[in-house]
């Protein structure tokens, strides 16, 4: 993480931020920084003392918060970036957060209408989900 990234998550960890964590004996051991919007939870950081590794503390403050967030009545709970077997044994799904398809005309679009079609439908889930919400 560079400065100005590190800069922009203080700044919204001020306004909606979450923390998480595990101590032993008073001392910290492993964390958890998270954004909280609306119903969702966002998780930016997890980390734990390499001196634990055995206790695997970030996955466990990770569950725990997951599980707060539960009792919290949340309806999301972010992993974010970056494909990592804890994310999926805590039953995240991955989600592409955009698609983009450019044709180069509207004949080469018409000569893939099952892509077309695809996209469509997916362009209208996203409206009603949209709307619903």
């Amino acid at each position: 993480m560079d400065s100005a990234e590190e800069s922009r998550l203080h700044a919204i960890l001020r306004e909606r931020g979450l923390l998480a964590l595990i101590e032993i004996d008073q001392v910290v051991c492993a964390g958890l920084l998270c954004t909280v919007s609306g119903q969702d939870v966002f998780m930016h950081v997890i980390a734990h003392d390499p001196q634990h590794d055995d206790l695997r503390l970030g996955f466990l403050c990770c569950y725990l918060t997951i599980q707060s967030a539960i009792a919290a009545r949340m309806q999301r709970f972010h992993f974010l970036w970056g494909h990592y077997d804890y994310k999926t044994r805590l039953g995240g799904k991955q989600q592409p957060l955009a698609r983009l398809v450019l044709y180069k005309s509207r004949l080469h679009m018409a000569r893939h209408p099952v892509l077309l079609m695809q996209h469509l439908l997916a362009s209208l889930r996203r409206a009603l989900r949209d709307w619903r919400h």
